[in-house]
């Protein structure tokens, strides 16, 4: 968006935590040109302080850094008086409007004001996304969440003054393996939502865009691991009569230095090896994928009925 209305496209994106810092700020790149961004730097109020959702108390820094780091932002004309605001999201429930008061086309930032709506006390990761998801004329507030799905706040007041509903679902969290799978063509939408409202088949109903995190165990060839876990496994059977003849040999009173007992623990140490390197290679050739996806829900009507998710 045209942060500055300078016409250059800028760049807005918040982090998780920011150093020497109690919270995580918004960072902005201003645009030089096409394709052209100056580097990062913390958006900031109109007192020049970044933004960090509220004061925090010198005797207890770290009371709510919960609500100031992972911060998630949706730049929105929340007022309607013609200038980008903004609307901020963080790892708790909570959601923070920060009023733009420019006069001349420069932005400036009020202090925050807690918004008085939340994401059910279960979930945490506050990601807002502002549209006019019931076609009413005004904004209503969609978020995901860490748990993953999409919740939606109704606007039951105006465009220039909104109030929000209690938050229901759009579509469900998820469970925790939904974004654990053996491959990617098996994963399912999973956690850490981040949303997007938009007409994507021009049909003139909002459909979903929803980001997520998944996690890809990547495996080796199936007859390779299949051929590591049967010799692991014959290790440990060969193992088992020969720690119990050790364990015989001591009650029977067999000195430690003796003969008997060196051989036998000398075959288990050599089994311990060979476990051991198998347990080496087999980890090896399962390697776990931090990534994520971007999934697209049709809206089937004017509800909230969507068609199967794809990505």
């Amino acid at each position: 968006m045209d942060w500055n209305k300078d016409g250059k496209l800028d760049i807005l994106s918040g982090c998780y935590w920011t150093d020497g810092s109690d919270s995580g700020h918004i960072q902005i790149l201003e645009g030089k040109g096409p394709l052209e961004f100056a580097s990062a730097e913390s958006l900031t109020d109109a007192d020049g302080n970044p933004l960090s959702n509220f004061e925090f108390d010198e005797d207890n820094k770290q009371a709510k850094q919960t609500e100031t780091i992972c911060t998630q932002q949706h730049a929105v004309d929340y007022d309607a008086d013609g200038d980008l605001d903004l609307v901020v999201g963080c790892f708790a429930n909570s959601f923070y409007y920060y009023e733009n008061k420019a006069d001349d086309g420069k932005p400036s930032l009020s202090k925050p004001v807690a918004l008085p709506v939340a994401l059910p006390a279960s979930a945490y990761h506050a990601a807002p996304h502002l549209a006019d998801w019931d076609g009413d004329g005004d904004l209503d507030l969609l978020s995901g969440s860490g748990h993953g799905g999409a919740m939606w706040s109704e606007n039951t007041g105006t465009r220039e003054k909104p109030e929000w509903s209690e938050f229901v679902k759009l579509i469900e969290p998820v469970t925790k393996s939904a974004g654990k799978a053996s491959s990617d063509d098996s994963l399912k939408p999973a956690s850490a939502s981040r949303i997007w409202a938009t007409d994507w088949n021009g049909d003139g109903k909002l459909d979903l865009l929803l980001g997520d995190m998944a996690s890809i165990q990547k495996t080796g060839e199936k007859d390779r691991i299949d051929d590591l876990q049967k010799r692991m496994t014959e290790s440990r059977e060969t193992a088992k009569p020969l720690r119990a003849e050790l364990r015989k040999l001591r009650k029977d009173g067999v000195k430690s230095d003796d003969e008997q007992i060196v051989d036998v623990r000398a075959q288990l140490a050599e089994l311990s090896d060979v476990y051991l390197k198998l347990s080496r290679e087999l980890r090896g050739s399962q390697t776990t994928e931090r990534t994520g996806f971007v999934w697209l829900y049709i809206r089937s009507d004017a509800s909230a009925d969507f068609a199967n998710a794809d990505r």
